[in-house]
């Protein structure tokens, strides 16, 4: 039986491919099964006796091309747009260009892995918020074409989040992340961070810098544009301890009650 399992097994894996050629079967006796049915005084049994094949020629399909034994057909090339590189400036890369940079969509492609999330996702990770000015913030603000969870701006205010334990160790990264949506053409916004008791950082700026030269300049209205800070620019060397970070938004602030801007994706990346 397993000879004819193998020769018909044969038959049909052959029949599946393209072409024909002739294979001749050499003859050959098998054994096959051959019941009895019972009898008087003899149970019913099942014996094997040998049965013969004759030789024959037949003509059976061949394969068209050959793929080795466990391979898999090669995968289509992917195709995928890549994000600026880690550490770079959103700049136009092409000569003469003075096109502004295109937004990118969140901190994800500018963040590696490592980053320690202050706000990500809609979740706030922080210990609170020492934010400034004659409006508000709103940590469970949405954004107004997805309506994911962010950080909404309101009126004349200044985002400023601080740590948990109001301590945070910036050892171990190198940069400030953070997206920012505009809500009307020209706002741009300055950063700074300072220790626990309000200090300012040793050797630091003394005063807060624009965040413009690390992503997209001008910032494009209604969409997400992530700017990459590198630590230096607030003065912070490896290993410092700081308390908060801050975000102001420079231009002629939005009427009492309204948003001005959005934000989400602070953090601090490696």
């Amino acid at each position: 039986m397993k000879t004819l399992s193998f020769i018909f097994g044969l038959l049909f894996a052959l029949a599946a491919c393209a072409q024909t050629t002739t294979v001749t079967i050499p003859a050959q006796t098998v054994m096959a099964p051959v019941a009895i049915p019972a009898q008087a005084t003899v149970p019913a049994q099942t014996i094997a006796v040998p049965v013969t094949i004759p030789a024959q020629t037949i003509t059976i399909p061949t394969p068209t091309s050959s793929i080795a034994l466990g391979s898999t057909a090669p995968a289509a090339a992917a195709s995928a747009t890549r994000a600026p590189a880690v550490g770079a400036h959103a700049t136009t890369e092409a000569a003469g260009s003075t096109a502004p940079a295109a937004a990118i969509a969140d901190a994800e492609s500018a963040a590696t892995p490592g980053t320690f999330w202050v706000y990500h996702g809609g979740k706030f990770r922080w210990g609170g918020d020492y934010s400034w000015g004659s409006g508000k913030v709103d940590y469970r603000g949405k954004d107004p074409q997805s309506g994911e969870r962010v950080i909404a701006i309101i009126g004349d205010e200044g985002l400023q989040p601080y740590a948990t334990g109001n301590d945070f160790n910036t050892a171990g990264y190198n940069y400030v992340v953070v997206s920012l949506k505009p809500t009307v053409e020209g706002q741009n916004w300055t950063t700074g961070a300072e220790m626990e008791g309000d200090k300012p950082i040793p050797g630091g700026p003394g005063d807060m810098q624009s965040v413009m030269p690390y992503g997209p300049n001008p910032a494009e209205v209604g969409e997400w544009n992530t700017y990459k800070i590198p630590l230096s620019v607030y003065g912070i060397k490896p290993g410092l301890h700081i308390l908060k970070i801050g975000f102001l938004q420079k231009q002629k602030p939005a009427p009492d009650g309204q948003v001005n801007w959005y934000a989400k994706d602070i953090g601090f990346s490696p």
